[in-house]
Parts: C-alpha cells; sequence; structure tokens
C-alpha cells in the first residue's frame, strides 16, 4: 500500500512538473515575437538570407530614392534609432524617436552617402559597427532580401542592451528595412549578390 501512495504522489509531482512547464511555454511564446518569426512573416522563409560576413554594417545610400521602414519594435529601453555619417559617427540624425508608435513608418534618407544606423537606449548607444560600440559586441544583425515583393532590401535588426551586462540578444528591439541602398564592406560595396570595388 506504502509503494503505490509514493506512486500516486510522484504522478501528481509529474501532472503538477508537465503543467507548470506548459504554462511557462504558453507565456514565453505570448511575449514579443522573435527577429526569425519577424522574417518569415514578412519576408518569407526562402526569399531572404542572413549577411554573416562581417560585423561592420556600413551602407551607402544610391543615387535614387532612399528610405528606412520601422518594421517592429519590440524594446522595452530603447529611445530612438536614426543615421549617422561614417565620417563622423557622432554627428547623429534620428529617425524614429518613438519606436512603438511609428511601427510602420517610413523615413527619407539623404542619397549618396556612406553611413551606419544606431540605436540609443537606456543602456548607451549602439552601432551597425560593432567595433564602434563600448562593449565591443554586435549589436545588429543584417539580412538581404533577394526574392519575393520586397526583394532588393537589408533588413536589420538591433539589440538594445550592453553586451557587458545581462542582455537578451533577441535582436528584435527595433527592426528595419532598408530601400535604394548598398552594403559597403571595407573596400567593396557588396549590392545585392553582386560586388564592385
Amino acid at each position: 500500500m506504502v509503494s503505490v501512495v509514493l506512486t500516486e504522489r510522484k504522478a501528481v509531482r509529474l501532472a503538477a512538473l508537465v503543467a507548470l512547464s506548459a504554462l511557462l511555454l504558453l507565456v514565453g511564446s505570448a511575449g514579443a515575437s522573435e527577429l526569425d518569426d519577424i522574417m518569415e512573416e514578412r519576408y518569407g522563409g526562402d526569399n531572404y538570407y542572413e549577411l554573416t560576413d562581417t560585423e561592420e554594417f556600413v551602407f551607402v545610400s544610391l543615387p535614387q530614392r532612399a528610405s528606412v521602414i520601422l518594421v517592429d519594435a519590440e524594446s522595452r529601453y530603447a529611445e530612438n534609432v536614426g543615421w549617422c555619417d561614417i565620417g563622423d559617427w557622432n554627428d547623429r540624425t534620428d529617425l524614429f524617436d518613438d519606436l512603438t508608435g511609428q511601427v510602420g513608418e517610413e523615413r527619407e534618407l539623404p542619397v549618396n552617402v556612406a553611413f551606419g544606423l544606431y540605436i540609443e537606449s537606456e543602456e548607451g548607444l549602439f552601432r551597425s559597427m560593432r567595433s564602434w560600440n563600448a562593449d565591443q559586441d554586435q549589436h545588429a544583425r543584417v539580412f538581404y532580401v533577394d526574392r519575393g515583393d520586397r526583394a532588393g532590401c537589408y533588413v536589420v535588426g538591433f539589440e538594445d542592451l550592453d553586451g557587458r551586462g545581462y542582455t537578451d540578444a533577441d535582436y528584435q528591439d527595433a527592426v528595419l528595412e532598408l530601400r535604394g541602398v548598398c552594403l559597403m564592406t571595407e573596400d567593396v560595396i557588396i549590392w545585392g549578390n553582386r560586388m564592385m570595388m
């Protein structure tokens, strides 16, 4: 009889653990959407790829129209997102200063300019170029959309927490879609799948 009681207690504990685990999964999935989910939903799984060859992301706006759309913003800490000329990282221009209230809005970018992007949060100013960040951490993930309705755009997902402390590394604190730009790495400009020296 005693062994049956112990088995029943174990069964009750196991059932409680399973229920608690399921509840934690539901609560976790009800939170902010992950960057990969955002990419999948907006661009389609086979229509983009992540650029992983560099951690120093500098863009060049083309002579035609260049613009940026705030696709998503899941930050509790970020204050604004903007661009700066790579000649002077301290000369910054805010593009969006009310992130959650400006999702879906589009801003013009100056043409024929080499620029980087930044996110400013309570924890600091973090740029698309890793070497320019005080924590020396990568705060931008960059994707190129090569197929579908939005082919030809770059997507940048920002992380707004300092890498020297706690960071969730979700890169969805501000998600930007760039049009009319190409990516520059050192002395090579990458425009989609083509490289120009």
